[in-house]
Formats: structure tokens, sequence, C-alpha cells
């Protein structure tokens, strides 16, 4: 191994080409390293230079094919000599066209079987590899901003980014960064054959390299036991297209959070691997990986057959996430808490025992079979759920009824943004009778009963308890005795239930976000119907059986009263909303549960 000194000028003068192997993982580096970076550079060029150098750690390269062109494999060093490109694209774009001109060259960097990156402006949402990169050019466009604004006008007169990048950063950059340059390259002219046992050498040396580094995701590691384990080039390129893939799907938020509950995942396409080994919680972290290890070393099945399982997974997750039916019910049951692991094997193990009469309507029964031992219910013992007793089977039974009613509907549920939203179980009746004990909060209440009573008709009643309410405002919630008083006679013109007993069943509750259900609390009905419908028009995510009761969906439009009182949510509308839920989720319930 042959090393020597290498400024950042000399790469960009030599037009140096940087190729990262395929076996590596992509750039990783996170904001607090980037910045650091940034800031070291920083700091020695403006207060500690004094003409010396400023030093990277090392990168190791090896010269690909012996010819001239300067195109090198990183072996170790990715992500110091990616952040310094992108240094360098940021820096070059607050110069004058003259300099701009003077400076524009650049080594360039390539991936080896891999989507190339756009490094002047990266989809973030392409791939993870582009996410990173984005994420690390925004923290270099932030770090520019905020240090130019608080930059000592004696280090550079003028104060302005353009003389930042030109006078303090990219010249002396480019002089006084520089970094030790391994060179593991073997002279002369290489086979194929020889080429190939050279990529090899490289990744058990990029292996001991990166141990105590940052650590590389199962995926990376499985990666490249399945790239040692290739016979030729070829299957290295047909694997890479696949892979590729395979990664971009999972990046797909549609896609993961039907599989998935996890909001932040370093490499989501380590699921697929740990869905064909049948990685749980209790595993070891690193479980998968060495469970392909171990097949490797046995030798009982090759590249083509483990790969070959790989692609068969994918496939049918592919074709159960395309069936709108398979997506909801799959995607269900992975929200309640059931590893998909366990589905797919629970499916793989139904399919060959049927075999040759297994098809689609067989594993739409065998899903809905999974989902009813799950639940466990019959009709009966749905209304004997209590929301204070158990929240969690309330909110499971209330999902699989925006599941069911999907389904029919032949509609997508949107899991991704079911995930990344925060569910409360929402009383549709407000609890007004023991929750009220402050001050704040009697007035809050008086406040939502005087927007809900300005959208009823105007009545003698309404007009009558509206000029109260606005008193009681303007006295700050009165008197105990009065404000009771107040209270019962709005419960009684909203005919709300103020039974404990009626308030927490099933038949009084649905789903609906965090955020909306705590901000207005205890409203009557009217109020929450009128917010409902304003983030529906706005577009913002509401469940369709909340949003269909909110209109009165389920409410018999065929009694007068009803039509005549939209805007109340009354026994009858319980009564009823109670029944859609029990037909809807009829085929799940079983006789003794």
């Amino acid at each position: 191994m042959q090393n020597n000194i290498k400024s950042i000028g000399e790469l960009v003068k030599g037009k140096f080409v940087f190729e990262i192997p395929s076996y590596q993982r992509g750039y990783r580096w996170e904001a607090k390293q980037v910045k650091d970076l940034l800031d070291d550079i920083f700091d020695f060029v403006t207060k500690e230079g004094n003409g010396d150098s400023y030093f990277l750690q090392p990168i190791v390269v090896k010269k690909k094919g012996g010819r001239e062109g300067e195109v090198w494999s990183v072996l170790d060093g990715q992500q110091r000599i990616t952040t310094l490109l992108l240094i360098m694209e940021q820096l070059i774009k607050h110069l004058s066209p003259a300099d701009c001109e003077k400076y524009k060259e650049l080594f360039t960097i390539k991936f080896q079987s891999r989507r190339e990156i756009n490094f002047g402006k990266p989809d973030k949402w392409a791939d993870i590899n582009s996410y990173y990169v984005g994420n690390a050019k925004e923290t270099i466009e932030n770090w520019m901003e905020i240090k130019n604004k608080g930059i000592d006008d004696s280090l550079l007169p003028g104060d302005c980014l353009e003389n930042m990048a030109k006078s303090l950063f990219y010249t002396n950059y480019r002089k006084l960064v520089k970094f030790i340059w391994y060179d593991v390259s073997e002279e002369g002219n290489e086979s194929d054959e020889d080429e190939r046992k050279g990529d090899l050498d490289s990744i058990e040396l990029f292996n001991r390299l990166n141990r105590g580094k940052i650590k590389l995701t199962e995926s990376e590691l499985i990666k490249a036991l399945f790239i040692l384990n290739m016979k030729n080039k070829n299957d290295e390129k047909m694997f890479a297209v696949s892979w590729d893939l395979m990664e971009k799907k999972f990046q797909e938020d549609s896609f993961w959070y039907y599989l998935s509950n996890e909001s932040e995942k370093e490499t989501r396409i380590d699921l697929l691997f740990d869905i064909i080994k049948g990685k749980t919680s209790k595993s070891e972290e690193d479980h998968s990986y060495r469970a392909y290890q171990k097949d490797f070393d046995a030798g009982n099945r090759n590249y083509f057959e483990l790969w070959d399982e790989v692609n068969e997974t994918y496939n049918k997750l592919i074709q159960y996430y395309e069936d709108i039916t398979l997506y909801n019910y799959v995607g269900y049951l992975t929200k309640i808490g059931k590893p998909v692991f366990e589905i797919i094997s629970f499916i793989n193990t139904e399919e060959r025992k049927q075999a040759e009469k297994w098809d689609r309507k067989e594993l739409i029964r065998v899903l809905q079979e999974m989902i009813s031992k799950e639940l466990n219910l019959t009709e009966e013992k749905i209304f004997d759920l209590r929301y204070d007793e158990e929240p969690s089977k309330i909110k499971n039974i209330l999902l699989l009824f925006n599941i069911e009613t999907y389904v029919r509907a032949k509609i997508k549920f949107p899991f991704a943004d079911y995930c990344q939203c925060h569910w409360d179980i929402e009383h549709i009746d407000s609890q007004t009778k023991d929750s009220l004990s402050s001050k704040e909060d009697k007035l809050q209440w008086i406040r939502y009963v005087i927007d809900a009573l300005k959208m009823m008709p105007q009545t003698e009643e309404r007009n009558r308890l509206l000029l109260n309410a606005e008193d009681i405002e303007k006295k700050e919630a009165s008197s105990v005795s009065e404000f009771s008083d107040f209270r019962q006679n709005v419960s009684a013109f909203f005919e709300e239930d103020t039974n404990s007993d009626g308030m927490h069943g099933i038949n009084n509750l649905t789903l609906l976000d965090c955020h909306t259900n705590r901000s207005y609390k205890n409203a009557p009905f009217p109020y929450k119907q009128y917010c409902i419908l304003k983030k529906d028009e706005k577009g913002e995510f509401i469940p369709l059986c909340t949003k269909n009761l909110f209109l009165k969906y389920y409410s018999n439009v065929s009694d007068v009263a009803i039509v005549l009182n939209p805007i109340r949510w009354n026994d009858e509308d319980k009564k009823m909303y109670g029944q859609a839920i029990v037909n809807t989720l009829h085929c799940y319930f079983k006789e003794n549960a």
C-alpha cells in the first residue's frame, strides 16, 4: 500500500473520477458530521492556517484498469470525498461569473451498478443515498448563511457570501485541505479473472477498514455477502439493477407503511430480509445477516437460490400491494401489531397446504381469518366494550370498520397518512359531566357552545341559550349553580347523553387525529361537525367512517326529525351507527368468542 499527500486542488486539476463500488454502503453522513467538518476547516483556514495544511482522514483507493484517465475505486473515504464535493458545489454557486468559470472544474463521483445522484439538485425522495446527499447539501447551505451573518469583518472585508466563497474558503480550501492518499493498486494489465479476484480482495479490505466506523446496516452487509458469492460481473450488474428497484420501492411511503409501523428506519429494504429470515423484536440485532452468512458458509444453497427467494418474497409483497383488498387487509394486520413476516409465513404455509386450489379468494379468506382471530369478538361482545376499559381493542375495531369500508368502496386506505399521525378515540357526544373543573375549561366549553348555537336554526330556545351563554362568558363562568344549570339546559337542547355508560360505548366513538381531538375536547356535536368538514375541505386526511359519521351517513334519513336536525347527535343516531359497525364487520365475529 503506497501513500502520499494530495490536496483538493490536485484532484480538481487532474479531473479525477472516483467510482464507488457496488458493495459499499451509500452516503450516510448526518448534519452533525457535515457541520463538524465545515467548522474544522473554517477555523483552520481563518485562525490557524499560516500556510500549513489541514489534513483529513486517509482516502484508500485503487486505480481502475491501469489506464490513463485517473479513474479510482474508493475503498474507504466515500463519506469524506462526497462531502468535499458537495462543499465545492455549494461554494462555486456564490462566486462571480468570472470566478465561477475559473473554478468550475471539479472532480467526479460515479457509482458502480447504482443509480447516479444529481449532486447539484438531488431528488431527496429518489432513494436513500439521494436523501442523505440532499440533507448534507441543505446543511452546507444553512451553515454558509449563518456563518456569513456572523463573520468578523477583519477576516473578510465586505461580509458577503461571494467574498467568503472566493477569498476565505474556496481558494484556500483547494490549496490547504489535504489528505493522506493510500493507493492499493496492482501494476500491469489484469485479465477478467484477475480483476474479479482484485474486486474480492477489495471487498475484504473494505470490510476490515470499516470495522469500528459508521455501522453498516444489515442490508448493506447482506448485499456484500451476495456480491462476494457471485461468479461474474454480469451477475453483479443484474443483481444491482434488481436491488436498486427494490430499494426505491421501499422508499415509497405508500408501500412502506402498508408493511411497517416504523416512521423512521435508516434503510427500509432491511425489512425485506427480516421477513425472509423471520426476524422478531427478540432476535439479535444482526439476525438476518447472520442467517445469510450461515447459508453461504454451509454451501447448501447457492447465490441463485437465495436471490430467487428474495425476488419471490418481494414480488409477493408487490402483488398484495397492487391488489386493493389484499393491500388493505395486510396493512390492517401490520397496524394492529402483527409482524409482516408472520403474515407472509402463515400465507406461505396455507398456500403449500392447498396447492392446486389456492387462489385469490382463498388468500382473502385466510387474511380475514387472521383478522378474526386477532379480534376474537362476537356481535354481543362488541357492545360490551368500554373506552375506559379496553381502548386498544376499540381502536382496532374502529380501524377495521374503516378498512372494510375502503375495501367495499374499492379504495386503498392511506396507511402513510394514518401512520404519520397519532390517533385518538373521539367521543362523539361531548364529555361534559365531570371533566370541567377549572375556570379555563369552563370558559372554553362556553365558547364552543356559543359557536355551536350560532350554527343552529334561530328558535326561541336557541336564542335564549345563546344570550345566556354570552352572559356567562362575560361573567367568566359565573357561579357554580348557574353554570351547572346552564350545562344541563345545553345537553338537553343538543340531545346529548350525559350517562357515562352510554358515553364510553363503541356507538359513541370514532377515530380522530390527536391534534383535532384535543383541540375541541368537550365541544358540542355541531361544532365538531363543522371542524371535521372544514379539515376535509382543506384536503386533510379524515378516516372515511369518521367523515361519514359527522355527515350523519349512518342515520336514517327517512326520519323527518333527523333530516330537520342534521347537526344533533342523539340516542337514535348512536343506535344506527352501532348497527352499521356490526353489519360491516359481521363476517369477523365468532360464534363463541
